[in-house]
């Protein structure tokens, strides 16, 4: 298939731009999706050891109607959808939250990637001194970071796209105008031809009104033209010397053959003459 410049100028352009335009979403992409994986890991840190450094007190004083009210004031928190806190023996002391979460084998998760149920699950132990008396736990959903980073996933390639548009736009724009000398470059090569039929060699000259690379093609294309010129006007020189000597030559022949038809005559006449004198 046969692809204009400026197609050409358009596709490749287009194509160098969708690479870099694919490497930015990806990349950046991956570092809100790092930053924002990073933020949960600390604020789920942060919130399970203020959890259960809140409820060391009850837990040591077996305060169980204090630590249900600081499980409840737990979930108040967003995206919190459970706490539990366990004694030194692993006895069940407080929960609160989603019963199908509270119910389930606790797994704390190390990374937001380990996720499998959307809920990050984090526990903490309670220390006084060094020694362990309990532990808390908690599980953060990860809904709203989801949805966040589908957003910003959604956003990103809408700018992509919007940027490959006027990527295009730009490429079509620039190929036409990179072109269009070209192609009066490219008519003129055409007009040569019945220039040469016609000798009307102003058609065929090509306009020289910039200052780059294509006007010096302009100006070697035009003086090509003159030199067709010259030697076309040479050429017809020639040409019409050559028919003036041959109708000379036709003219000189033609006389020559009415010289010898006449001598002809006149022997054919002088050969009669004597035929006849001597038969009388």
């Amino acid at each position: 298939m046969r692809l204009s410049i400026t197609a050409k100028t358009t596709i490749g352009t287009a194509l160098i731009e969708g690479v870099l335009l694919l490497m930015l979403v990806i990349t950046a992409t991956h570092f809100m999706g790092n930053i924002a994986n990073d933020n949960l890991v600390k604020r789920a840190s942060t919130a399970s050891k203020l959890f259960a450094a809140t409820t060391k007190s009850a837990v040591l004083s077996f305060d169980l109607a204090s630590l249900d009210a600081i499980t409840d004031e737990v979930l108040t928190n967003p995206d919190i959808v459970y706490a539990k806190v366990f004694d030194v023996d692993g006895r069940l002391l407080a929960a609160a939250g989603n019963l199908g979460l509270l119910n389930r084998p606790f797994v704390e998760d190390v990374l937001v990637d380990d996720v499998n149920d959307g809920v990050y699950d984090k526990m903490s132990p309670i220390f006084a001194g060094d020694q362990t008396y309990g532990r808390v736990e908690l599980g953060i959903s990860i809904s709203e970071m989801q949805k966040t980073m589908t957003k910003i996933k959604t956003w990103t390639a809408s700018i992509a796209f919007v940027e490959m548009l006027l990527v295009g736009l730009f490429s079509i724009f620039l190929g036409r105008y990179l072109t269009k000398q070209l192609n009066v470059l490219r008519r003129g090569a055409k007009k040569i031809n019945a220039a040469l039929d016609s000798g009307q060699f102003d058609v065929a000259r090509v306009p020289e009104d910039s200052n780059d690379e294509l006007a010096e093609v302009a100006k070697a294309f035009n003086s090509l033209v003159d030199n067709l010129e010259v030697e076309y006007q040479r050429t017809q020189s020639f040409q019409n010397a050559l028919q003036g000597l041959n109708r000379t030559l036709e003219m000189k022949v033609k006389k020559r053959t009415q010289q010898v038809e006449a001598q002809n005559e006149e022997l054919t006449q002088i050969n009669q003459n004597l035929k006849s004198t001597q038969q009388q």
